[in-house]
């Protein structure tokens, strides 16, 4: 099965003459560094924060995607957000590394809800590794040596509708379709992906809360997909909940806030398509830490992403 599944991965990716793939980083905690999706969310938080984000997807399936990211999201004056982050995806043979650099500005629309917009600028090398795969034809000219695209840019915008308890989203983190010829027969095609978002903050008793929200995500050409989350919050120090990603995967999301500067979340996935024949599970670990903003926010203490 591992066998069938690396092949028709090679014959997507390689011996094509158009490939179609993923066109941003994906993480199932998008609530631990929504800067991923949306540069309107850069420095509409009460803190200042940095993080760490590695998702290791399909475990046990050979070249199974693997992700990693760095980033910081801050505020550079109190109408003014920033984010940058560096991400790298792995997938078989293939990596690609983005760096990108968002700034947000916010307006107050009243008491209870301000709005925020935002444009992104990244740059992304792809290289392929032949040295990766099992080559069934030893010398084959076409496999032979490394390719490297060099560093292409994009950008990306969106716009965030906020209050301390909801939230309603809307981004284009690569606005720009980059078709690439890295040499040879093989050309890569990047799609515009677009995303649309939302949650809402309920109050329970006895220091609960619970934090529902949605994420739709849509690539020109790829299928649409749903993520669902359930957070159950305790007095903002511990968080835990189902997710399900429609026709996909389910899980289970954990977070616990270790001191007031640091937060440890990790998520588990179980497939429920037929990759479930080749692997049984993702894990994905963040951490993440907190300093105080001089620049007081519109918004204090928003209880959403927690």
């Amino acid at each position: 099965m591992k066998r069938h599944l690396l092949l028709t991965f090679l014959n997507w990716t390689v011996f094509t003459m158009v490939v179609e793939g993923q066109s941003d980083p994906f993480f199932g905690q998008y609530v631990f560094n929504s800067t991923i999706i949306n540069p309107a969310q850069a420095g509409v938080f009460e803190e200042n924060q940095a993080g760490f984000l590695h998702r290791n997807q399909w475990v046990g399936f050979e070249g199974a995607p693997i992700t990693t990211s760095v980033f910081a999201n801050f505020k550079i004056a109190r109408l003014l957000g920033g984010a940058v982050g560096i991400y790298q995806d792995k997938v078989g043979p293939i990596t690609e590394t983005k760096i990108q650099m968002d700034v947000s500005y916010t307006l107050r629309i009243d008491n209870g809800w301000a709005l925020s917009a935002g444009i992104r600028v990244k740059g992304t090398n792809t290289s392929t590794n032949f040295d990766d795969l099992r080559n069934i034809e030893y010398g084959d000219p076409n496999l032979n040596g490394n390719l490297i695209s060099g560093f292409a840019g994009n950008l990306g915008f969106g716009a965030l509708l906020y209050s301390k308890e909801a939230f309603i989203g809307v981004a284009i983190p690569q606005a720009m379709t980059r078709t690439m010829d890295i040499g040879l027969p093989i050309y890569s095609v990047l799609p515009k992906s677009m995303f649309a978002y939302g949650g809402i903050t309920f109050p329970l008793a006895d220091g609960w809360e619970l934090m529902s929200s949605c994420m739709l995500r849509k690539g020109v050409g790829n299928p649409a997909q749903l993520d669902l989350h359930a957070i159950f919050k305790y007095q903002n120090k511990y968080d835990f909940g189902p997710m399900i990603r429609l026709s996909n995967s389910i899980g289970l999301l954990t977070g616990y806030r270790i001191s007031e500067k640091w937060y440890l979340g990790y998520q588990f996935e179980f497939p429920i398509n037929a990759i479930q024949q080749g692997s049984l599970h993702t894990h994905e670990l963040a951490l993440r830490f907190y300093w105080e903003s001089k620049f007081r926010p519109f918004i204090r203490s928003p209880r959403y992403f927690m």
